[in-house]
Parts: structure tokens; C-alpha cells; sequence
């Protein structure tokens, strides 16, 4: 699939996705609705990578960049959209 694809499907899920937040956000939880985004998108994305790029490219990684790489996800993913969630 190319970019504009994956960009396109990303912003339509985006926005059902927020749609139903904005018609359910009473009567859920913004944390576990953000787990289950997560969740969800790393499994789309863990099928994705494995489908279409050379994953042997990730032995030489050192382990400061995954912890550096956790962590920016965990902000930017997890407090964003928590935050955005409960706006």
C-alpha cells in the first residue's frame, strides 16, 4: 500500500474513531479507550512491518535508541492521545 494510502485510511479511522469519543465519551473511560486505539494500531502496525520491510535490519540497534524510541511513543502516544481523548 503506498503513503497516500496509508494516510488516507489513517485520517478516515481518525476521525470514526472520534466521532464515536465524542458521542460515547460519557459513559467510557478516555485511558482504556486509549489502550484500545493503541493496542489496535500496534497490531495493525506489528502485521504491516512484518508483511513489507526487512526486519533484519533491526539487529543492530542499540538499546539506548529502543529506550529512547519507548519513550518518546509512551509521550507522544499515550499522553497525547490520552490527553486528546479526554478534550
Amino acid at each position: 500500500m503506498t503513503g497516500a494510502l496509508w494516510a488516507t485510511l489513517s485520517g478516515i479511522l481518525f476521525g470514526v474513531f472520534h466521532a464515536f469519543n465524542r458521542r460515547g465519551g460519557r459513559s467510557f473511560d478516555a485511558y482504556i479507550a486509549t489502550f484500545i486505539l493503541l493496542a489496535g494500531s500496534a497490531i495493525v502496525l506489528a502485521i504491516a512491518s512484518v508483511l513489507t520491510e526487512d526486519l533484519g535490519q533491526l539487529n543492530g540497534i542499540s538499546f539506548t535508541t529502543l529506550v529512547n524510541f519507548g519513550l518518546a511513543g509512551l509521550i507522544h502516544f499515550y499522553l497525547g492521545w490520552t490527553l486528546l481523548t479526554i478534550s
